[in-house]
């Protein structure tokens, strides 16, 4: 989906990153009715078309809009053999349940979207910030120096 130019300019900012936000949902599949086999993330390595291109799906007689429900029956999950053979986490699934499916969010430790942890998320780690480059800066004083530096030596070699 194209992001509409008549919105303002945070708006188009916001859903400039729905790839990166997309990669924090996983859908967590009980009837299969409202998860997509093929686009929606809800095996541990992303959506299934990272691995399969249209063609190849086409092929095997799927397309995008196929739903997990459509390899379930009332209490087993049933997959070809072609897809089961390229496609190893799908043998050992739990059965269906009668509750909808769940889209939780990865970033959060509840399955809750929540700022800080999509910050988190989404922000790179801190680069780490050599030690002696820390004390043997031109800022530092020279007395002070060697009184982090050894401070610094003892609290890492107790």
């Amino acid at each position: 989906m194209k992001v509409p130019q008549s919105c303002s300019w945070n708006c188009r900012k916001i859903l400039q990153l729905r790839p990166l936000a997309r990669k924090l949902l996983i859908h967590q599949v009980k009837n299969g009715y409202s998860t997509h086999f093929w686009t929606n993330y809800w095996l541990n390595d992303g959506p299934l078309t990272q691995r399969f291109s249209e063609n190849q799906i086409q092929a095997m007689g799927y397309n995008y809009s196929t739903k997990v429900s459509q390899f379930t029956d009332s209490n087993t999950c049933i997959f070809p053999t072609q897809l089961t053979s390229a496609i190893p986490e799908l043998i050992g699934l739990p059965p269906p349940s009668q509750s909808k499916d769940l889209i939780l969010w990865k970033a959060g430790p509840s399955g809750i979207c929540s700022l800080k942890h999509t910050i988190i998320a989404l922000s790179p780690p801190p680069a780490p910030i050599p030690r002696f480059k820390l004390v043997w800066s031109s800022i530092v004083i020279p007395r002070q120096r060697m009184i982090l530096w050894s401070s610094a030596d003892k609290a890492s070699n107790p």
